[in-house]
């Protein structure tokens, strides 16, 4: 499966001058829509120019590392931009997350500075701003790292991954190129920008001169549709659990679009045959576009529902510029049909972990970044995903450490013993959940109100475990090490919770 190569400027330009540039050639088209406030790339330009300078008299230099609150508003997106322009490393977080972790990751990157909404909303409207003088900034290099994003570690500890602007404009540029984005295009974005699919969507969209429709979340659906209708959308973005709220919502409403919509791309969780069947008969002109691939390699291989019916269940082929192969046991290349470890290279491929050298040693094989992923390839070139190697449960496109929600638990002064593992989510909405077995020290009684108000105050809501025993087993190897698969089964099989306290019925994705 090899990449095709690409010698096209976009690929090694970074994203703010792309930005820079749209709004050089052409300012009055609208970046950004969200609510009633429409902002000009022209606009945006100045805003980010004058953030910049204002980050800078600030005292940041380059090569700082700037921690800001992701929340989908055009306040996150010009102060993003601004710390790219000046020089310094973005640490987008999710508003969602607790204090401790963000402490931690503070701590992890030493950073100078930490851009919450209300600050960065301060960056954007600072009455007292002036223009930026241009020739005290150069744009960034290519080899200068933009980003790093904290994932879930099968640990428990988050991984910073280190993403240069090279890294950034071909992962743009990749994208842009199989789905089609273009200059002029309406897209609605209702996923989080604290995470990869959002954050790397919105880059690609703004390389592309399109317009970015910023929405908050899936939880209503109805504004998706509002949206998708008021600002005459050519395209959207979402994970599998956000469609299914969508067609819950209005299980034919998306069939009003099918003559705008141009383009549907979902990714960072799996997706039934069913449902993508379902998609296809809804949308059967546009182009459905699905994605495989890491935070560490953002979109690397995709599928067009409607261009390979007879794929569904597959995750496509590689992205223009990206070789992926699968690996033996040993690291030798294997046949078609084989299943092994899948591997991928590409100019969009991380540079490193942050601060962890034998982690990153240990996720290469030269220039080949092992994903932790088993797979093969078929005949026609076609990947197909046999399970991970990891872990982490997968929550709505959201990846969770079963070991985080654990370590968290454990600082409840009643648990004596407790684990985490995936089960698929009673609710129908997120293909996985997180589920629990928590016992009790002697004498002290639990129940799952308690602890999850305990959880909030060190993971995020939806890492909380949807359903708990605590009148389990923990099975463990002869090491004591949890055999989660074994884990899985009880809680799958395990009927009620024992705690006899309900929250009440998840009609939603928890936020």
């Amino acid at each position: 499966m090899n990449r095709q190569d690409h010698s096209d400027t976009s690929v090694r330009a970074c994203i703010v001058a792309a930005v820079l540039q749209h709004a050089l050639r052409a300012p009055e088209p609208i970046a950004l829509i969200c609510g009633e406030e429409e902002i000009s790339y022209g606009q945006l330009s100045r805003n980010v120019q004058h953030a910049a300078q204002t980050l800078r008299e600030r005292g940041m230099a380059a090569g700082d590392r700037v921690i800001l609150e992701a929340s989908s508003t055009p306040a996150f997106v010009t102060a993003y931009l601004a710390v790219h322009f000046a020089g310094g490393i973005a640490i987008p977080i999710d508003p969602a997350m607790p204090a401790s972790r963000r402490e931690l990751i503070a701590d992890r990157v030493d950073a100078s500075i930490v851009l919450y909404a209300v600050d960065q909303r301060v960056l954007m409207d600072d009455p007292s701003r002036r223009f930026a003088d241009e020739t005290a900034f150069r744009l960034p290099e290519g080899n200068d790292v933009a980003d790093v994003i904290f994932t879930s570690g099968t640990t428990g500890e988050p991984k910073g991954v280190v993403l240069t602007h090279n890294n950034l404009a071909a992962a743009a540029y990749q994208i842009n190129s199989f789905v089609g984005t273009r200059a002029g295009d309406v897209e609605v974005l209702p996923l989080p920008l604290g995470h990869n699919f959002g954050l790397a969507s919105l880059r690609s969209l703004l390389c592309a001169g399109a317009t970015v429709v910023l929405v908050e979340g899936f939880a209503f659906p109805g504004r998706i549709y509002a949206a998708l209708d008021e600002h005459r959308a050519t395209s959207f973005r979402c994970v599998p659990a956000g469609l299914t709220m969508m067609l819950r919502f209005s299980p034919e409403m998306l069939s009003d679009f099918a003559t705008r919509i141009r383009y549907v791309e979902l990714g960072s969780a799996p997706m039934p045959e069913n449902d993508k069947r379902k998609l296809i008969s809804l949308l059967p002109s546009s182009r459905i576009c699905m994605h495989y691939g890491l935070t560490e390699a953002s979109r690397s291989v995709f599928i067009d529902f409607n261009a390979d019916k007879g794929k569904l269940g597959s995750v496509g082929r590689p992205a223009h510029g990206v070789d992926v192969r699968i690996a033996g046991p040993h690291g030798e290349a294997i046949e078609p049909g084989e299943i092994g470890e899948i591997q991928i290279r590409g100019r969009h491929i991380m540079k490193e972990y942050w601060k962890a050298p034998q982690r990153t040693r240990d996720a290469f094989v030269g220039e080949w970044l092992r994903t932790g992923d088993a797979g093969h390839v078929d005949a026609d070139g076609f990947l197909f995903l046999d399970g991970r190697n990891t872990e982490i449960i997968n929550v709505g496109g959201r990846k969770v450490s079963p070991a985080e929600v654990e370590e968290a638990l454990r600082r409840h002064p009643a648990v004596s013993d407790c684990a985490c593992t995936g089960i698929a989510d009673p609710a129908g909405i997120s293909g996985d959940a997180v589920a629990a077995v928590v016992l009790s020290l002697e004498g002290r009684v639990l129940n799952k109100v308690e602890l999850r108000e305990h959880l909030r105050r060190y993971i995020e809501p939806y890492k909380l475990p949807v359903k708990w025993l605590f009148s389990g087993t923990i099975p463990r190897t002869s090491t004591g090490k949890i055999q989660r698969h074994l884990l899985r089964e009880q809680l799958e099989s395990g009927g009620a919770d024992d705690d006899p306290l309900s929250n009440g019925p998840r009609t939603k994705i928890e936020r």
